[in-house]
């Protein structure tokens, strides 16, 4: 079965700021995963990469089985389900049951 999602050696700078440094994740149908660190850690700059909100520096990021940097943003975004919600302590990335996770 095709993983949900899939990212392999994301990287992603903001100036002298590494935020994502080699990020590998696979999320399979059906399982849910949480992103956990502390500030700065790189949580929100990925959930932003998944949604194609922001463009990695480098590395693949496939998510429903469509290359998430190639088809930006029309293909993943619609798939992913993934949407943010802002709350009190930031941004967190919700997926939906239609891309697999709770």
């Amino acid at each position: 079965m095709t993983p949900v999602l899939e990212a392999h050696r994301l990287t992603k700078r903001f100036g002298r700021t590494q935020a994502l440094a080699g990020l590998d994740l696979v999320a399979e149908p059906g399982r849910v995963v949480a992103l956990l660190g502390p500030n700065g850690a790189g949580k929100t700059t990925f959930v932003r990469a998944v949604a194609t909100l922001l463009r990695p520096d480098s590395g693949s990021l496939q998510v429903a089985g469509i290359d998430a940097l190639r088809h930006q943003p029309r293909g993943p975004r619609g798939r992913s389900g993934c949407a943010l919600h802002r709350c009190q302590g930031g941004v967190i990335g919700v997926m939906n049951r239609r891309a697999g996770a709770v």
